[in-house]
């Protein structure tokens, strides 16, 4: 059972379960709320589309390969495609 932030859509939240562990996982993602307003709602189809855009390359379930690739590009991680704040800027 997963439990999402409010802020966090359903759809990324899904996304990144499905990227993280693999096939072989099941789960139930049960919500509380989720935040539907017009601003978070597209900050989160940013993001979406950028962490589609690192980790679409890696295999469903493969922490080293997702995790190098995180290491090397993500800007939360120390990558180098963009610094924090310009990822604050594309998100809005």
């Amino acid at each position: 059972m997963v439990v999402p932030q409010v802020n966090h859509s359903t759809e990324s939240v899904e996304y990144l379960l499905r990227k993280i562990l693999g096939p072989s996982f099941e789960w139930i993602i049960v919500r509380s709320a989720e935040n539907l307003n017009e601003q978070n709602v597209a900050r989160e189809r940013k993001s979406l589309e950028l962490t589609r855009q690192i980790n679409d390359a890696f295999e469903d379930g493969d922490h080293d390969a997702i995790y190098k690739g995180l290491m090397n590009s993500h800007p939360a991680y120390g990558g180098t495609l963009t610094t924090i704040d310009e990822l604050r800027r594309i998100l809005g």
